[in-house]
């Protein structure tokens, strides 16, 4: 690691476990906090960086853009986003790629080993033993249960849901429970995405 305190959490680790490489899943959270703290010690660096502070760090566009890509390196993996915007520069296509997609694979694989080690033949299935089968998820991305969640709470509760698709309300196809989880694709204009 890059700074004292983090290389420091970053050997403890793996003294505890063992050495390299660690298999067990749930190490997760705590190479999180690992990288976290080499968060926390690499802004305080950053933040006392002339050249960083310095007013003029900003590049104001010259023209409207018809295509973007981004890629970041998240705690829970990496995401990449893809966007077009029409002739004014709303947003008009998103096509995201996140953690969960890329990691799929071994969510199915560590909730199936979950549940195959802990849930047994006229064994009595209770919330606290879902709760065990649930960590094994939770390790890839802690927020992953109530990530899918707002939005299908807040057409619930009556919101009317906007989604533009370029044509008439008609002939949309009918949304998937990914795309509904997606703000981004209610409206391009951010946060005015309910009425």
């Amino acid at each position: 690691m890059a700074t004292p305190l983090a290389q420091e959490e970053y050997e403890r680790m793996y003294e505890t476990l063992g050495g390299k490489p660690v298999h067990a899943t749930l190490a997760n959270h705590w190479a999180r906090l690992v990288e976290l703290l080499y968060a926390s010690e690499r802004l305080l660096e950053l933040s006392r960086d002339e050249e960083i502070t310095d007013p003029n760090v900003r590049t104001i566009p010259t023209a409207i853009p018809d295509e973007g890509v981004g890629v970041v390196e998240a705690p829970r993996g990496t995401l990449f986003h893809h966007y077009w915007t029409d002739e004014d520069g709303i947003i008009q296509r998103v096509n995201l790629i996140v953690a969960t997609g890329n990691n799929h694979a071994a969510i199915c694989i560590s909730i199936k080993k979950a549940a195959q080690a802990l849930i047994k033949a006229g064994k009595v299935i209770t919330q606290g033993l879902l709760n065990m089968v649930e960590m094994a998820f939770r390790a890839y991305d802690p927020c992953f249960a109530c990530a899918t969640h707002p939005a299908w709470e807040n057409a619930y509760r009556g919101y009317n849901l906007r989604c533009r698709w370029g044509r008439d309300e008609k002939d949309k196809p009918p949304l998937s429970d990914h795309q509904v989880a997606s703000p981004l694709l209610f409206s391009p204009r951010g946060l005015d995405h309910f009425d």
